[in-house]
């Protein structure tokens, strides 16, 4: 995927924080739940963002922003 949701809880129904750009680096904090999306089979993760993170318009994102994002997405 090109961009990836930041999630306020490990669900899809999860409130949007951000769209982290792809290639952003994070820390893994916290895995959650295991879930199938779009045929793919997963954990939910928590993470926080590093240094130089920008979501999907560019933008910058703060460096220690945490939340959840779908593990089957991650690289």
């Amino acid at each position: 995927t090109d961009n990836l949701d930041l999630r306020s809880e490990g669900t899809a129904s999860g409130a949007v924080i951000t769209t982290m750009k792809k290639g952003t680096k994070v820390k893994i904090l916290k895995l959650g739940n295991t879930e199938t999306i779009d045929g793919i089979t997963g954990t939910w993760v928590q993470v926080e963002v590093l240094s130089g993170a920008k979501d999907q318009k560019g933008k910058k994102i703060k460096t220690g922003t945490s939340g959840w994002c779908f593990g089957g997405y991650l690289e």
